[in-house]
């Protein structure tokens, strides 16, 4: 349902940038550690992908999993280019893949919402946990979205978005029941982390505006409004968002995680069937706590893959602002916003 290909890469990156900070911080309190063999699931851009692979160190590595190829293809040239050797990007439908007892880290951020069984997916990826290993989601809850003052243009995003998701199958609010889908698949004690940032400015503020016109096609072929009405609702949010004296909130972001212990059972490859780490392997998908609410800023934090770490391994190549993208991206493409 959003874009994909070049303009579906640039929404991704930016989107990255704006939440890299808490994603960093989950990695940190699930365990993300050097030497760590991961999968990051619905990789998108492939950006947090990569602060897994710099996170893992030269002694662990990370497959990153996506249906677009295009996507991928510039996430492979991103790792390229920071050096990162420890990282690979294979296509591949992530609700048929599979990979039992393989990794020590898996994780998706902003996929299930998109998913008709998350449940399913989510047992599939506890499966793939080896024992002492971390299964780590993030997820959003799209009822929690607010702006001030009201605007229109911001209250057809909002509705749009949430339509366009459940009629592709998708649920809008199962970030809320994340803890519920963990016990019910049988994993223990999540511990869970509540998020909501509002943004005056900067790259979070402006992903409303890159998602509607990232969603304008979906809106018109699914008859929610005609393209006149997309497009007059995407410069009516444009000027909102660049208007500073707006607020403009994220979604309710639930980081949800769980580790498996290690006399735990787990299914394990047979010998003689072990796979690279970066290979998917496509068979039918298995069907399928309490936390504390934290409230968060647009301000910036200090970047933990770019100071001293305590571990001794080296830092890792910090991502670009994305502030640059925003503007380039609403200023090219946005400006010529009509549906096609």
């Amino acid at each position: 349902m959003i874009r994909g290909g070049r303009a579906g890469y640039d929404r991704p990156r930016v989107l990255a940038a704006a939440r890299r900070a808490s994603t960093l911080e989950l990695f940190q309190l699930a365990g993300l550690r050097p030497g760590m063999r991961c999968v990051d699931l619905g990789c998108g851009s492939g950006d947090v992908t990569l602060d897994i692979a710099a996170l893992a160190g030269p002694g662990g590595w990370v497959a990153g999993i996506d249906m677009d190829q295009a996507k991928l293809e510039f996430a492979r040239q991103a790792a390229r280019e920071r050096g990162l050797a420890n990282v690979a990007f294979e296509a591949a439908d992530v609700s048929q893949w599979t990979g039992p007892g393989e990794y020590d880290f898996v994780y998706c951020r902003f996929l299930l919402q998109h998913l008709a069984s998350p449940a399913g997916l989510l047992r599939q990826m506890w499966d793939a946990v080896r024992p002492g290993g971390v299964l780590a989601v993030e997820d959003a809850d799209l009822e929690g979205l607010f702006c001030d003052p009201d605007n229109a243009g911001f209250s057809f995003y909002r509705r749009m978005y949430l339509e366009v998701l459940a009629r592709n199958g998708g649920d809008p609010t199962c970030a809320r029941r994340l803890a519920r889908y963990f016990r019910e698949t049988g994993i223990p004690a999540p511990a869970m982390r509540l998020l909501q940032g509002v943004n005056a400015g900067g790259d979070a503020k402006a992903m409303p505006l890159l998602t509607l016109y990232a969603i304008a096609d979906a809106i018109v072929s699914s008859g929610l409004a005609a393209a006149a009405e997309v497009t007059a609702a995407i410069e009516n949010l444009r000027a909102f968002t660049t208007d500073p004296d707006t607020l403009i909130s994220d979604p309710r972001i639930f980081q949800v995680w769980a580790r498996r212990g290690t006399g735990d059972a787990t299914a394990v490859p047979q010998e003689g069937t072990s796979r690279p780490h970066h290979q998917a392997v496509v068979q039918p998908p298995v069907a399928c706590g309490t936390g504390t609410a934290i409230a968060e800023s647009s301000a910036p934090e200090e970047d933990p893959l770019t100071t001293e770490a305590p571990t001794g391994r080296p830092p890792a190549q910090p991502l670009t602002s994305a502030s640059a993208q925003t503007r380039l991206f609403c200023s090219q493409r946005l400006a010529r916003a009509a549906p096609q």
